[in-house]
């Protein structure tokens, strides 16, 4: 007897196994269409199913990911825009490679760097804490490379 288990021969065609369920049925396994191992909660594969992991490793969730655990240990690039609702604290420092912006989708930037390194303030700035100061106009600090 053999450990290793094969389902179907080594030809393009769809591999899976449906958990049923009378409100809810699961398919899992290799969706040939898209070539990637799938888990989809229906009946059949769509084309964009709940969990996709293609040949390279990629993994796709097509809802929410939460983390009960609450870390992520390794780095993490965002290849497009990063929302987080709530604190965020850093433990390091926060990196702008080259010119960009740190604001509000509804108003100006608040601080805009440019190549060169100039940092401009364009909005009030407010300290948090006990001794709340906020200055009364605008703030133009400009810091140049040494």
């Amino acid at each position: 007897a053999s450990a290793n288990i094969v389902i179907g021969p080594d030809s393009d065609a769809d591999r899976s196994i449906v958990f049923g369920h009378s409100t809810l049925k699961t398919i899992m396994g290799i969706d040939d269409d898209q070539d990637v191992f799938a888990i989809n909660t229906d009946a059949a594969f769509e084309a964009a199913n709940d969990f996709e992991l293609d040949a390279s490793g990629n993994a796709t969730i097509k809802g929410n990911l939460t983390l009960t655990g609450g870390n992520i240990t390794t780095a993490l690039q965002c290849d497009s825009t990063l929302g987080v609702t709530g604190l965020t604290t850093l433990g390091g420092n926060l990196v702008i490679p080259n010119a960009g912006n740190i604001g509000s989708a509804s108003d100006t930037d608040a601080i805009s760097i440019s190549s060169a390194g100039v940092i401009t303030l364009t909005q009030n700035i407010v300290q948090s804490g006990s001794n709340n100061n906020t200055f009364a106009s605008k703030v133009l600090l400009i810091f140049h490379r040494i």
